[in-house]
């Protein structure tokens, strides 16, 4: 497999995935939600602009994260397996919310791109291949997702197990998985439900609002022995 290619991809509302020419102004475009995919770097990167549509924030999520576990063939190429992290810029939460943390990555991600010599890989129209020296480039996050080799996958399996039990109470929410590991769920209401498992335990971020009763008793159906 080859390591040292990256693509854009756009994601819909309803799931559906568009190659994109390989353009920095895709990551600047309020109005799409892409999708980077750098094996070079083993980091999927998510750029959700801001006028992009809720069902939109959610499936470009989701699409992401699907990527990391089983590839995205692209012209005959199987792209995103070797990537561990995913980082998602939300320009939202950047410009309207002052987050600092997504601001210094979003800077960083631009600043990486433009360092970067890179040319059309094979005869693709939208993959592009790194021709930069190895070690030129150094990419740094304020936060990084432990790759799936430090995480227990026993709490990873907790971690959705209660994200479906949520969904069903919330089905009209917009999903995202931190850096970090942990999952934030933003209902339609605008209240934010943030939690990880650690060591098998939940644990609720300090800015979440308490997991509902009914769901926690669903939770505890699905998971008993």
């Amino acid at each position: 497999m080859v390591q040292n290619l990256m693509a854009m991809i756009e994601a819909g509302g309803l799931g559906m995935l568009r190659n994109l020419w390989f353009k920095k102004t895709n990551l600047q475009d309020s109005r799409r939600a892409t999708i980077l995919i750098s094996d070079y770097h083993g980091i999927i990167w998510v750029w959700i602009g801001m006028n992009v549509t809720s069902n939109t924030k959610k499936q470009v999520t989701v699409k992401a994260e699907e990527i990391m576990n089983t590839g995205y063939d692209l012209e005959g190429t199987k792209l995103g397996l070797n990537c561990r992290q995913l980082i998602i810029i939300d320009e939202y939460s950047m410009k309207a919310q002052d987050n600092q943390e997504v601001a210094q990555n979003y800077e960083q991600l631009l600043m990486t791109l433009d360092s970067l010599e890179m040319a059309p890989y094979a005869s693709s129209n939208y993959i592009m291949e790194i021709t930069t020296p190895a070690g030129q480039t150094n990419i740094q996050t304020t936060s990084q997702m432990p790759s799936s080799s430090d995480r227990d996958p026993r709490n990873d399996s907790l971690v959705g197990i209660m994200l479906i039990c949520l969904l069903e109470k919330y089905p009209e929410s917009f999903v995202s998985r931190k850096t970090d590991g942990s999952v934030q769920l933003e209902t339609s209401s605008g209240e934010t439900i943030s939690y990880n498992y650690i060591n098998f335990q939940l644990h609720l971020q300090p800015n979440s609002k308490p997991i509902p009763n009914e769901v926690m008793e669903k939770y505890k159906f699905l998971t008993q022995p």
